[in-house]
């Protein structure tokens, strides 16, 4: 497969480029909001295991209205109809969802163009009171919002089993290759299991049927009550097919 991209952030920072892609903060004031993105919101730490990753942190307010964005933005230094992604996801111990008055969700990972006029993101949603979550697929294109999809089988992030533990992730994006063809893809296998698989998607934008940048972590909107960090190693952006690898072969 072709790498568009990797990191395993073991430089202590986030600084490296490769084929043209790179990871960057974002932290410009039109994000901002009460408990919005601070340059130390996103951070290179060491583990006890050896090497780094990447942390981000959402302060805690026990105010329901606030929110904070920790964001992790990158560009993919190309256009790509189709991209695989992996990565390594930390679920601290205290991961605790609250549930705000409104609905509510946590960014999670993003993929558009610079257009503006197509995306496809995945979000997390609060889901009970023992803290968990479920995961939707939201997308746009063509300027069209399509709205959230949930898998049959809720995909979470931080159940109580899930905390505490590093969790391998894969996902596999492909907008459709014409207006009539109904081929894209979203998929998503966590610890080679497979929890979303929309096909058949009619995702296609004339003259911008591509992927260029996204995110990763985000806005929390009234996630949690305590400081509560997710940490992100190991990630591979690559076309297919899949690179060889555990993470790779669900």
């Amino acid at each position: 497969a072709a790498v568009i991209f990797q990191d395993d952030f073991n430089t202590g920072n986030i600084s490296k480029k490769l084929n043209g892609a790179s990871f960057w903060f974002n932290n410009s004031s039109g994000y901002k909001q009460p408990s919005a993105t601070r340059l130390s919101d996103i951070s290179v730490q060491s583990e006890s295991s050896g090497g780094y990753s990447v942390r981000a942190l959402y302060a805690g307010t026990t105010n329901i209205a606030e929110d904070a964005r920790p964001e992790l933005a990158y560009e993919l230094g190309g256009q790509y109809r189709e991209v695989w992604v992996s990565f390594r996801l930390y679920i601290p111990q205290n991961y605790f969802h609250r549930v705000p008055p409104t609905t509510g969700n946590n960014k999670f990972f993003m993929l558009s163009n610079f257009a503006k006029n197509q995306y496809i993101d995945l979000e997390v949603w609060p889901r009970g009171s023992d803290g968990s979550d479920r995961v939707s697929f939201n997308s746009m294109y063509n300027n069209t919002p399509q709205g959230h999809k949930f898998p049959t089988t809720d995909w979470t992030l931080g159940a109580p089993s899930d905390r505490g533990k590093w969790h391998d992730y894969v996902l596999h994006y492909r907008l459709a290759s014409s207006a009539s063809a109904n081929d894209g893809v979203m998929q998503a296998w966590k610890n080679n299991v497979m929890v979303m698989n929309f096909q058949n998607l009619p995702h296609y934008t004339p003259s911008t049927n591509y992927f260029e940048r996204g995110y990763i972590f985000g806005a929390s909107n009234s996630g949690f009550n305590v400081d509560t960090e997710l940490r992100l190693d190991d990630i591979t952006f690559s076309t297919p097919p899949p690179l060889a690898g555990p993470r790779w072969m669900p």
